[in-house]
């Protein structure tokens, strides 16, 4: 092999170099947007969610002692301090709250009970992915028509 031969061989090798570093700088300059934009939207959503989680959670307290489980749970929840076991338990509480037909309990309060689970749920989701929270929305959606 002579010098001439090296030296095409180490050029192109070269440019063939300088080509997939530019690529993978290029990738990573529209990974970065794609990962700004998604902060974007989840910045966007979570509000929301935790928005509605609070104005259905202050709905939902009663002053029944009765009713001091799930308001304890219910302040929890509030504060984002709620263990998955006690989300369980307030989510079983939700769903009797929701079949009470005692006459403390009126109609608007069943039909947040109702609406609480599937946004807890949402915001469950959320956390973990915000196509998640998309799908549960819909979920939600089905199930609460049902």
């Amino acid at each position: 092999m002579t010098t001439l031969e090296v030296g095409l061989i180490v050029a192109a090798f070269s440019v063939a170099m300088a080509g997939i570093l530019a690529y993978l700088v290029r990738q990573s300059a529209h990974m970065q947007d794609m990962r700004d934009e998604i902060t974007v939207l989840k910045t966007q959503v979570s509000p929301l969610w935790a928005q509605v989680q609070s104005r259905i959670a202050l709905d939902l307290h009663h002053p029944h002692p009765r009713y001091f489980e799930m308001d304890t749970l219910l302040e929890k929840l509030e504060s984002l301090t709620i263990t998955p076991d006690e989300r369980e338990r307030l989510d079983l509480l939700l769903h009797q709250r929701s079949t009470d037909m005692s006459p403390d309990i009126s109609e608007i309060q069943r039909t947040e009970a109702k609406a609480m689970t599937q946004v807890m749920r949402i915001v469950v989701l959320e956390a973990k992915g915000l196509m998640g929270a998309l799908f549960a929305w819909f979920v939600g959606l089905a199930h609460h028509w049902r």
